[in-house]
């Protein structure tokens, strides 16, 4: 396939809630890579982005105009579904559209079937974590036991469905759907960016820079501040780790809702001086504190590819992180890292000290880290991938 080669090139409509993408200077990064990347191997990719805020009505990027954003400016995430559907209408009766493609299987998905129906177009549906019967995630919150049935129901109907890991496809099988529907291709991010060890020549200068001199170890946790990836739980595992390793220190980059939760199990723990919570990083400089760490954690409860963790590894550095979907694959347990049971606080603080003790045994794990999930994330393979995918959702007869 040639991004010069216009013959046969397809008209995608997509609907997502990532509104990052409307966003020009990320702290994310790669999202707007991504649609770029997609769309110069598409005649036209149309998304329907959700916003709550009014935005130009088309955002076009590429010189060729292959990559359309239309932002929703909805109230809030319910009335999101009606404004998706009255422009996605729109869309598909006034543009020559070959196939959908939703982020989720839930309010997009819901949105993505009803079109199919009514223009008689076939749906592609992604699912990027591992949601589906997970007691975790159904237990975060009421609504999630409704999407756990929605997103079910909605998949019956996708043509192709796209997934992150084996973990993930195998799920989905034992739910009863056909196996040559589901694809599996990771999200790609430019991850490579982080196998630079130039973070390392300068670590003691970094450090002092972030305000860290004082510390000897320096552990590091990237993502946001919410639920899923319950930071309480590390926060107990550091009570633990500190009375070994005082000279250690946690940096939790990232910011949201369940900060005030974290303050106070860091104020119970009584770990303040040894847990910083930096608030949102610039992406350049995650490379940096990741470069200038000891090791690194991911403690979520659920996680599709989690491409912080990917990053973290890329860096060479060894992980702890709980056996979530994503982990299976990015973790090879006591070769790359360490995988640990969910909520799981003494196996998360020993593996974390038995890193910070184990100075040659965790360079030895990041260094095959790295090397592990260089074949996992080609951008190449996986943009073509995806391309190849929503080609032959567009073949499908509805």
């Amino acid at each position: 396939m040639s991004k010069a080669d216009n013959k046969n090139k397809i008209n995608l409509l997509g609907i997502c809630l990532d509104f990052r993408m409307l966003e020009k200077d990320l702290v994310g990064g790669d999202v707007d890579d991504r649609q770029k990347s997609y769309a110069s191997y598409l005649n036209h990719f149309y998304q329907i982005v959700y916003s709550k805020k009014s935005r130009a009505a088309y955002r076009k990027f590429c010189g060729d105009e292959q990559l359309t954003l239309i932002p929703t400016d909805s109230i809030n995430r319910v009335s999101f579904i009606l404004d998706a559907l009255r422009i996605g209408w729109r869309m598909c009766r006034n543009n020559k559209i070959d196939a959908l493609t939703t982020e989720d299987p839930f309010t997009t998905g819901l949105v993505g079937l009803i079109l199919k129906k009514r223009f008689r177009l076939p749906l592609n549906i992604q699912i990027h974590n591992d949601f589906f019967d997970n007691p975790y995630w159904i237990d975060l919150r009421f609504i999630n036991r409704v999407f756990n049935k929605l997103g079910k129901f909605t998949l019956k109907y996708a043509d192709t469905i796209r997934v992150g890991t084996e973990y993930e496809k195998k799920k989905l099988c034992d739910l009863g759907l056909a196996s040559e529907k589901i694809r599996v291709i990771p999200v790609y991010a430019d991850v490579e960016r982080f196998s630079s060890n130039e973070g390392d020549l300068n670590r003691g200068e970094f450090l002092k820079e972030a305000g860290l001199g004082r510390y000897e170890k320096l552990i590091v946790s990237t993502g946001r501040l919410e639920p899923q990836k319950d930071y309480p739980v590390l926060i107990k595992a550091m009570a633990e780790v500190t009375k070994a390793h005082p000279e250690a220190v946690l940096c939790l980059l990232g910011e949201g809702s369940d900060r005030a939760r974290i303050t106070r199990e860091i104020e119970q723990q009584g770990v303040g001086d040894n847990v910083i919570l930096t608030g949102a990083v610039a992406h350049q400089d995650v490379a940096r504190y990741l470069n200038a760490s000891d090791l690194f954690v991911m403690p979520s409860i659920y996680e599709g590819t989690c491409i912080a963790l990917a990053e973290a590894c890329f860096a060479g550095k060894p992980v702890v992180a709980t056996a979530f979907a994503g982990a299976h694959e990015l973790v090879i347990d006591g070769k790359t890292g360490f995988r640990v049971t969910i909520r799981d606080v003494s196996a998360i603080a020993e593996k974390i000290t038995f890193l910070l003790e184990n100075t040659k045994s965790a360079v030895a794990m990041g260094d095959a880290g790295r090397n592990h999930v260089k074949g996992l994330f080609n951008k190449d393979h996986n943009i073509r991938g995806v391309v190849r995918m929503w080609e032959d959702t567009a073949g499908i007869a509805v």
